[in-house]
């Protein structure tokens, strides 16, 4: 049994990290003693998914984690200097000493075997005090290399130095790709492991792809593509009067979609269900799944749509090829092609014995991201790591 401790930043939110962050750690805790560091407090409303109470959760706050990440945000995207006092500076601004001071302190009292960083900056942080604490150490990175790196608006624009100084003091580091996995090697001339995301949920109900409905899921964010969808189905509702969309999320898009979808007179065609906990109960009573996302790490709602049996119609991206086989459980659109994601989306919609052969492959797809395969390969990992590390 391993004593595993987890940094992550928020609990109380609603997304992919926090989701897959309760399904892993719920089946880890079963052989070893789980612990979740939180880092923030977004809200007040407590978890947002299920945890065993056999999980210990320990908070400790970094208070310069808004306002001062925000300053380091605008320093980065206009400062070129890589001077290493520079990159001392920012890591100072990104973290406050009493806080660094309060983290190295738990985890040297607790005596943790191992200890994970959840995707960004807080392998940042990992890095910069693996030297001051015993425990063993892996980065868990979350997101594509563009989404961090690449372009004025990403997470850590400019601070790829000072994330690969700290990567380099990590023992393992886990990526949810092969493209990034190749990436990571070109660019910090590290070698990452590959652990897919398992799905969240096992069910027995499948869809039978036979009610005239296309479903979407995701926070309804820029990234998400959700604009493209509607643009889409607006072309796709030209030719065809009988299927109707759901999107399922919410987000700061919202206002901005649904005026969107007034404009184009599609408000009995189109509906946005606003945040649930019952994902899958829209999934089944739907018979293709649509993933519009321009930025996508992974998609763990792919794999949820695989589990009950839905074909999916996705962009041709690193992420949706490494998952979706192409004809086979789903189909892969030339990126950003409206009119050719609107012409898949009517064949499909007129293909009802398509839609159930994709399904049938879809359904044994998903059996390669069960929570128990999953989690035998972290298990495998922690015992590589305590016995051999880097």
């Amino acid at each position: 049994m391993a004593k595993v401790c987890y940094l992550l930043e928020d609990l109380s939110s609603h997304g992919g990290i926090q989701r897959m962050q309760s399904t892993i750690s719920n089946e880890l805790c079963k052989k070893h003693e789980i612990t979740i560091i939180e880092t923030e407090k977004r809200h007040k409303s407590g978890l947002c998914y299920y945890l065993s109470p056999e999980i210990k959760i320990i908070t400790i706050i970094n208070h310069f984690s808004y306002v001062r990440r925000r300053i380091v945000h605008l320093i980065s995207r206009f400062k070129t200097i890589h001077h290493k006092y520079f990159n001392r500076l920012l890591y100072k601004m990104l973290f406050s000493k009493s806080f660094v001071k309060e983290i190295v302190s738990t985890i040297n009292k607790e005596k943790y075997d191992i200890v994970i960083a959840i995707a960004g900056r807080l392998t940042i942080l990992l890095g910069k005090i693996s030297s001051d604490i015993s425990s063993k150490t892996i980065a868990w990175e979350r997101n594509t290399y563009e989404d961090y790196f690449v372009g004025f608006y990403s997470k850590y624009c400019k601070l790829d130095r000072l994330f690969a100084k700290s990567l380099f003091n990590i023992d393992r580091c886990i990526v949810l790709t092969n493209d990034i996995k190749i990436k990571y090697e070109k660019h910090f001339g590290k070698t990452p492991q590959v652990i897919h995301n398992a799905r969240s949920f096992n069910i027995d109900s499948k869809s039978k792809v036979s009610v005239p409905v296309f479903v979407a899921c995701g926070r309804l964010a820029p990234s998400k593509g959700f604009d493209l969808l509607i643009e889409a189905f607006k072309i796709f509702s030209e030719k065809n009067n009988e299927w109707k969309l759901t999107l399922v999320g919410d987000g700061k898009c919202r206002y901005e979609l649904e005026e969107k979808i007034k404009n184009y007179s599609l408000c009995d065609r189109i509906k946005i269900t606003g945040f649930t906990d019952n994902v899958e109960e829209y999934l089944i009573n739907a018979s293709v799944f649509l993933m519009p996302s321009k930025i996508e790490g992974f998609g763990n709602v792919i794999i949820e749509a695989f589990e009950v049996g839905l074909p999916i119609i996705a962009w041709d991206a690193p992420a949706m090829n490494e998952l979706i086989e192409d004809r086979k459980d789903g189909i892969l659109v030339t990126p950003y092609n409206i009119s050719l994601y609107a012409d898949e989306m009517l064949k499909l919609a007129l293909n009802e014995n398509e839609r159930k052969r994709m399904s049938l492959n879809a359904i044994e797809k998903a059996k390669d991201f069960s929570i128990e395969s999953i989690a035998a390969q972290w298990e495998k990992l922690f015992e590589e790591v305590s016995q051999h590390g880097a």
